[in-house]
């Protein structure tokens, strides 16, 4: 299976993981246009599929961040590392209960 990658380019921004406890990830945001501005911060609950077939071409089963459709319930947003971080635990947390 592909793995996430550590640095992911998307929609203009560089999303740059902090780190990673089973599904549950912790990204920094960076606008890729400015660099230097203060990072925003992602949690995200890594998403997989068996592989499949899109336009023609067979993609392998890989990992993947959630759909902008998915956002509030696979994904979150912060401005600071802090609630980043809390929500981080509180999904790591959930996902051993749920195991």
């Amino acid at each position: 299976m592909k793995t996430l990658e550590h640095q992911i380019s998307k929609n203009g921004f560089t999303l740059t993981q902090i780190k990673r406890t089973g599904d549950v990830v912790l990204l920094e945001s960076r606008h890729a246009a400015n660099p230097n501005e203060k990072p925003q911060y992602e949690v995200c609950r890594v998403q997989h599929h068996n592989g499949r077939e899109m336009f023609g071409v067979r993609l392998e089963p890989a990992e993947f961040l959630p759909s902008s459709a998915q956002w509030g319930q696979l994904g979150w947003s912060y401005m600071d590392i802090k609630s980043a971080q809390a929500r981080f635990d509180q999904q790591v947390t959930r996902k051993t209960r749920a195991s």
